[in-house]
């Protein structure tokens, strides 16, 4: 699956640089899930320049769960158990990135 599309390459464009702006004004406008674990990346910003993305991540350990960077080929270069890759949520609607801050990436 291709982790990002030209619809949300669109979307990302639209919305522009989030890095000033209130958490409660940004929208994360892409969510990408691992399907043997429980790590979630949730996307704010992608830089068509380095295939990389700014969000919020949750590798599994509300603790640690942190805003920032992630690279879109290592993600898409990933083989998981069975032949499992990292995949885009294509029900995901947009939502603010406080409140998948509030809630620690455990949201629909």
């Amino acid at each position: 699956m291709k982790l990002i599309t030209s619809d949300l390459k669109k979307q990302f464009a639209k919305q522009g640089d989030t890095s000033t702006k209130d958490p409660s004004d940004v929208m994360v406008l892409a969510k990408f899930f691992c399907p043997w674990n429980a790590h979630v990346w949730f996307a704010t910003d992608y830089y068509e320049d380095t295939k990389s993305c700014f969000g919020y991540v949750n590798l599994s350990d509300d603790q640690n769960a942190e805003l920032g960077y992630f690279d879109i080929e290592e993600m898409e270069a990933i083989d998981g158990p069975f032949g499992l890759k990292i995949e885009r949520d294509i029900h995901w609607v947009p939502r603010s990135l406080k409140l998948v801050i509030e809630k620690k990436g455990k949201i629909l």
